[in-house]
């Protein structure tokens, strides 16, 4: 399942499916009673208090005037029980569907987690491959985020990843999947991207959290950004992954704060060169 496919549902569509459901299931638990429930009990009632053969006569009395409360009575039996069906159906769909959302993001951030970004990143190089399109990955790095940490406490730290989080989520294109890797590293999939696409977009965003004010530090947070292509820089996943964070390193080797592509590689050693 493409996580594209999870959609939020909002408390006023969450009431509105629910009632949606009780007024089905409802009105199938009438049907039930009044067309099975109630001819049933008429036909054991025969069996075993009367004595009586099975036969099509007792179908017929069943819905004759003289029986109207019995049906009556199983008509509503039957609706309170579909009642309570459809509500705890829907709950449980709900339930479920909130259990499966959480498994695949992260707590702190809401963004999608490590295990659903090599899933997601798995698909669009099968994608790529398929239809012969490019494809860039984005290895991002809070700079000094240790240091922040010991400066200001976990508490901001986590505020700071939030904030992070958010301002990445609302800067990428509508079909870019982005994701916490783990600590303060994360990842932008972007389909369809060229080299240039991929390096505005890193650059756009590294000049937005670089001039983003945040009342808790006197200075500014930056961030560094290694990036790597398909089909150029690799054929695969773990291709992929391992020179978008060669691309990474190399930019925290340079001096941080800057964004690194990977679009050379030595004879003698892989390195990669911003």
């Amino acid at each position: 399942m493409r996580l594209s496919n999870i959609k939020h549902v909002t408390p006023l569509k969450t009431r509105s499916s629910l009632a949606n459901k009780v007024v089905i299931h409802g009105f199938w638990g009438a049907i039930v009673g009044y067309f099975l429930l109630h001819p049933a009990s008429m036909l054991i009632h025969s069996i075993f208090e009367q004595g009586n053969a099975i036969g099509w006569d007792h179908l017929i009395v069943s819905f004759s005037p003289q029986h109207l409360a019995m049906a009556i009575f199983f008509t509503l039996l039957g609706t309170l029980f579909g009642i309570v069906y459809g509500f705890y159906a829907q709950r449980i769909v709900r339930l479920y569907e909130e259990v499966k959302v959480l498994s695949l993001t992260d707590d702190l951030t809401s963004l999608y987690n490590r295990r659903f970004f090599h899933n997601r990143l798995r698909e669009e190089i099968e994608r790529a491959r398929r239809y012969t399109r490019h494809l860039c990955l984005l290895m991002i790095d809070i700079d000094n985020f240790k240091h922040y940490n010991d400066s200001y406490g976990h508490q901001q730290g986590d505020e700071l990843l939030r904030v992070f989080a958010r301002r990445l989520k609302s800067s990428i294109r509508e079909n870019d999947f982005v994701a916490r890797l783990g600590g303060e590293e994360f990842a932008i999939i972007m389909p369809e991207a060229s080299y240039d696409k991929a390096r505005k977009l890193a650059e756009r965003f590294q000049r937005s959290i670089t001039t983003y004010p945040l009342s808790s530090t006197n200075g500014k947070v930056t961030i560094s950004i290694g990036i790597a292509g398909l089909p150029v820089d690799a054929q695969d996943l773990d291709g992929l992954i391992y020179k978008a964070d060669r691309a990474l390193y190399q930019a925290k080797r340079e001096g941080k704060n800057r964004v690194c592509m990977f679009n050379k590689i030595s004879k003698d050693k892989q390195t990669a060169k911003c």
